[in-house]
């Protein structure tokens, strides 16, 4: 069942208080929503509700709608100077037992009571709805979890007591191997020995989810080189766990899978190529750990303190302790790589003739007319879309949107080739 989750996303309640919030990733399993609030005269907030549901098809799902008490914070109830801008975090959980894996529909409304000076009134606004992929229904690990970044607040220690290097306990799996009074002694993936951290919640460690998905995933990908559309590319972690990287490298240059992980949390991701802006929330998101080519460069983000003091360390991903993507599940997964060799065969490009063509094309990135859809999304990475793969080759038009502009691709039947290949590309 669904249960506990309180979004506010756009209420004006009157035309001079507008109330603006937009849903962030939280752990675990919590969305965390930014609200600004402005207006031109003073007001305050004296409560909020709010009531949800899920929808598929246009069709709700799960049980029937409750309302939900909101937090409303000291800022909210104290009188906002005219002109300003009040802003409050709130949090609101999910709970999807009960409700079958898939790609769903979040749609609501909330209620607020506000008041100026001796008027209160009350006043319903629809919530934007946001798209929401669910996993297959997982149990949450007793006792091991994901080290993905952020602080842990201290500096670990081994079990002798002497400290130790963060970086090569990031995104590695961290079991619990026995609670003392002094600490939690941590058995991590990979290194010797174990870890001693103080007892107590420790936000930085991820709760790992175990289901028959993910394991499903690491026989087909483990260990495995894996192609990726559109060139290969991962988000690097160094020295300070906090700042991530962007890495890259050319198509013909592929990855290899070294761990896949599905922890406890929800995750705003593309649902298409490096550079979309976000998409739809996840529930439970994959980590994919990669061991990236030495072609690999790095293209932009936060230099690691190794690569500043030798600046060909930039180039290099040695200076890096880990690399990672991160998708919904196994639908996602399937547009971001792929353990088959795109340039090992082509009998999905047709006459033998362009083969050469393609494949100086394919290597440089470039797209050419006459490709099917599976070459363009090779070369240009699949369209950001929720739709899966089988549809999204069937659609006659692709639109890609990035910050300097956009792309639209074409496509149109074929005498020599059973799949529609590309016929106009523009460029805007």
């Amino acid at each position: 069942m669904v249960a506990a989750l309180a979004c506010l996303l756009a209420v004006v309640p009157r035309s001079d208080v507008k109330v603006f919030a937009t849903p962030e990733p939280g752990w675990p399993r919590r969305v965390s929503l930014l609200r600004d609030m402005k207006s031109s005269q003073p007001f305050s907030v004296g409560a909020a509700t709010a009531r949800l549901w899920l929808e598929a098809n246009g069709r709700r799902v799960g049980p029937r709608q409750s309302d939900y008490p909101m937090a409303v914070g000291p800022n909210d109830r104290s009188v906002a100077a005219p002109g300003t801008v009040q802003q409050t975090r709130l949090a609101c959980d999910l709970d999807r037992r009960g409700v079958p894996s898939g790609i769903y529909s979040l749609r609501g409304e909330v209620r607020l009571r506000l008041r100026r000076a001796a008027r209160v009134w009350t006043q319903t606004k629809a919530i934007a709805p946001v798209s929401l992929s669910l996993p297959p229904e997982g149990r949450v690990a007793r006792g091991r979890y994901l080290f993905a970044g952020g602080y842990l607040g201290f500096v670990p220690r081994g079990g002798n007591g002497r400290s130790l290097e963060i970086e090569p306990q990031l995104l590695r799996e961290w079991r619990v191997a026995q609670v003392r009074r002094e600490g939690t002694l941590y058995a991590v993936e990979g290194t010797p020995g174990e870890i001693l951290l103080p007892n107590g919640p420790q936000h930085a460690l991820m709760p790992l989810v175990d289901d028959a998905e993910v394991e499903a995933l690491r026989r087909q990908y483990l260990n495995r080189l894996v192609w990726m559309p559109g060139g290969t590319w991962a988000r690097g972690l160094g020295s300070d766990p906090d700042f991530t990287s962007i890495w890259e490298a050319p198509l013909d240059q592929p990855a290899r899978v070294r761990g896949i992980y599905r922890v406890s949390g929800i995750a705003g991701l593309a649902g298409g190529r490096l550079g979309e802006a976000t998409r739809f929330l996840a529930l439970d998101p994959l980590y994919v750990v990669l061991e990236l080519p030495k072609a690999a460069t790095l293209t932009h983000g936060w230099v690691d303190y190794r690569a500043r003091q030798d600046p060909d360390l930039a180039r290099e991903p040695s200076a890096y302790s880990a690399f990672y993507v991160m998708a919904a599940g196994a639908w996602d997964l399937e547009r971001l790589m792929t353990p088959n060799d795109p340039f090992a065969s082509a009998a999905h490009v047709g006459p033998r003739a362009d083969w050469d063509a393609f494949d100086r094309d394919l290597r440089r990135g470039n797209v050419r007319l006459g490709m099917t859809p599976d070459l363009v999304a090779w070369a240009r990475g699949w369209p950001a879309s929720l739709e899966p793969l089988d549809r999204l080759r069937r659609q006659s038009v692709w639109r890609y949107k990035g910050t300097h502009g956009s792309e639209t691709y074409r496509f149109a039947a074929s005498t020599w080739q059973p799949r529609p290949v590309l016929r106009s590309i523009d460029i805007r």
